[in-house]
């Protein structure tokens, strides 16, 4: 693993209040030297 970050995505209020989805989404790295993606995020199921 390399690293964390927030994903935030944030949608029509309902009932008058603020929808937000915080995310924390890990990023490796690849460490094959013939590697394109140097760093890659974790893809989250929908």
């Amino acid at each position: 693993m390399h690293s964390r970050y927030r994903r935030q995505l944030s949608d029509t209020a309902i009932g008058g209040h603020p929808v937000t989805i915080d995310i924390r989404v890990r990023r490796f790295f690849c460490d094959t030297t013939d590697c394109a993606a140097k760093t890659f995020a974790e893809q989250i199921p929908v």
